[in-house]
């Protein structure tokens, strides 16, 4: 960690190209406060960062990918379910949000611990939260491509009327081809990939829009009563209810 006397950038933009560069002497010098050094090379602009999260959020296929745990509960377990967690993965939110617009640094998990850890224990509890923030984006990488591979061989189930059922190899294959393509995308074309996420925020917003609107249309002679929604519990579990 370097001291504000000797902090340097080293974002020069992109040679050659006419690119400007996307830091700024501002940023680097409210970096240089915290005892910063900038070093890496910011490729996304505002928008494509943006992105980025509204991608990971991935509101349909996230509601998609959990309806399997929500549905045996009823309409309950869908829509008090869905909203408790959110409320609470928004405080999340908030809370990170303060410290990133207040610390923009890269590794921001474990150098915000690292900065208002007491001495003693803020180099076990850098590495601690540094290595379970990498396992669970390992973690959710997996879950995230394990639920693409259900959801991509589920159409051709339905394509063929319910004849053909999806063996565990291929569903593997399936996933372990999602995981390679997505580590050579992250790996060997940053740029591509911010290019990418402006793409994925217009389609999320499009997919987004068109299931607002179409659902209310194609269900419009079956909604249920607003006490249905918010108050019918169902059981369709192995679980003996308690009467």
């Amino acid at each position: 960690m370097s001291s504000p006397s000797n902090f340097k950038s080293e974002d020069p933009g992109v040679a050659g190209t006419g690119t400007p560069s996307l830091a700024s002497e501002d940023d680097a010098a409210d970096l240089a406060k915290l005892g910063y050094k900038q070093e890496l090379r910011r490729n996304f602009t505002m928008l494509e960062v943006f992105g980025i999260a509204f991608s990971i959020m991935g509101l349909l296929p996230s509601i998609a990918s959990v309806l399997a745990y929500s549905i045996p509960a009823g309409p309950v377990g869908m829509v008090w379910g869905w909203f408790v967690a959110a409320g609470f993965i928004f405080i999340v939110g908030l809370a990170m949000a303060d410290l990133a617009s207040a610390m923009p640094t890269s590794g921001g998990l474990y150098w915000w611990t690292h900065f208002f850890a007491s001495p003693a224990t803020r180099n076990p509890l850098s590495f601690l939260v540094g290595y379970s923030n990498t396992l669970g984006l390992v973690g959710g990488l997996c879950s995230i491509d394990y639920a693409f591979s259900l959801m991509f061989l589920s159409v051709i189930v339905i394509a063929r009327d319910g004849n053909w059922t999806p063996t565990d190899g291929q569903v593997y294959g399936v996933f372990l081809a999602a995981v390679l393509c997505h580590a050579v995308l992250s790996s060997v074309m940053s740029r591509i990939m911010g290019k990418l996420q402006t793409v994925f925020v217009f389609m999320n917003f499009v997919l987004i829009a068109a299931t607002i609107i179409a659902l209310p249309i194609g269900a419009r002679n079956r909604r249920h009563s607003a006490k249905y929604v918010f108050t019918q519990t169902e059981n369709l579990t192995s679980w003996v209810s308690n009467s």
